[in-house]
Order: structure tokens, then sequence, then C-alpha cells
């Protein structure tokens, strides 16, 4: 038999600006749903833009994905 998993993709964009308990409310509610986290990780929304990097540190344009995975 070939187990098939189900993934799914969460952004939470930098205009979010997401605080521990929104984190925790999004991780806790597709727990609760039956996903399970993969990974996490961080990526600079402006990207194939031209933005210099010293605006970049100031700037708040990155996103936090969120990975989950379910058995179908």
């Amino acid at each position: 038999m070939i187990a098939v998993s189900q993934y799914k993709v969460a952004q939470l964009p930098p205009a979010d600006c997401p605080s521990l308990e929104h984190v925790q409310h999004l991780l806790d509610a597709h727990a609760q749903e039956g996903w399970e986290l993969v990974t996490a990780l961080q990526f600079d929304g402006a990207a194939g833009q031209h933005v210099d990097p010293m605006i970049r540190s100031f700037s708040n344009t990155t996103s936090t994905m969120f990975i989950f995975k379910r058995a179908a």
C-alpha cells in the first residue's frame, strides 16, 4: 500500500505583524484539523524587485511560510 500525504501552505504576511499568540493560534488551528507542521521558513516579500539592502534591513518585508502535511 502506498501512503499518500496532502500538503498545505499557510502564510503570515509582514503586514500582520504576528505576535507569538497569533502564531500559536495558527499552529493550534491547523493541528486541530489534523495537519502536522513540516517546516517553517521566511522569505523576502520584495524578491524580484531591486531593493537596496540597507532599505530592506529597515523595512518589514519578510513573510513567514508554514508547510503542513497530513495523511490522505
